[in-house]
């Protein structure tokens, strides 16, 4: 009689898939020259990959939004805490152009992965948390701007914008110029490498029985 073994379900990072934008979002992994001036497009945002599978070394709050809402003017006021020990995915949203004059760039992502919470406000120390305040969950690899103002999205003084429309993915406009950096720090729940799932009580029972009467069939 075979072997039919449980069955395994692999929900790898084929199956999960690498976050789905817009055509004008780049994906890049480390490591990333990110100071000021450095990585610049007219046309482009760049989704930086910093960590996979990260363990959250101590308690971070950040940023949470309401799903559905556009915020141009203010952050919502809503945080949320990962507490030391998680596992998440951190990715890093970076926009600067080569122009000197200011324009826009919008891109929706979707991280296939719950959005925990963002830190990217421009403001560091009024709340909230922008993203100076957590270059340490960053890549190590990767050089950081090192600002901790007017790095963030400005919602009040300028025409960046941020919604989450569902609890996976993002619609961002970001405005920025030469002079001017627009980034937004994002923690993702980390999805397993392998799920397995246990074969249900007397399934290896019933595929037998099903081969026996298959194979009574063929000799009658």
């Amino acid at each position: 009689m075979p072997n039919l073994g449980p069955f395994v379900l692999l929900l790898s990072a084929a199956a999960y898939g690498a976050p789905i934008t817009t055509p004008n979002v780049q994906t890049l992994t480390g490591p990333v020259d990110l100071r000021f001036g450095a990585l610049t497009s007219d046309s482009t945002l760049y989704l930086v990959s910093e960590r996979t599978a990260y363990s959250v070394p101590s308690d971070i709050t950040l940023d949470a939004l309401a799903t559905g809402v556009t915020y141009s003017t203010f952050w919502p006021g809503l945080t949320s805490t990962i507490f030391a020990g998680a596992r998440v995915d951190v990715w890093l949203v970076h926009s600067q152009r080569t122009s000197n004059t200011l324009g826009n760039l919008s891109a929706t992502i979707d991280f296939g992965a719950t959005i925990l919470g963002v830190s990217g406000r421009a403001i560091c120390g009024l709340g909230g948390a922008c993203p100076s305040d957590t270059d340490a969950h960053g890549d190590p690899a990767n050089q950081y701007s090192g600002l901790s103002v007017l790095r963030g999205l400005e919602l009040l003084i300028s025409q960046d914008s941020i919604q989450q429309l569902s609890p996976t993915a993002l619609a961002l406009t970001l405005r920025t110029s030469r002079f001017f950096m627009d980034e937004i720090r994002v923690f993702t729940l980390s999805q397993p490498d392998t799920v397995e799932a246990p074969e249900p009580p007397g399934l290896g029972y019933a595929a037998a029985g099903l081969l026996l009467l298959y194979l009574r069939r063929r000799t009658l």
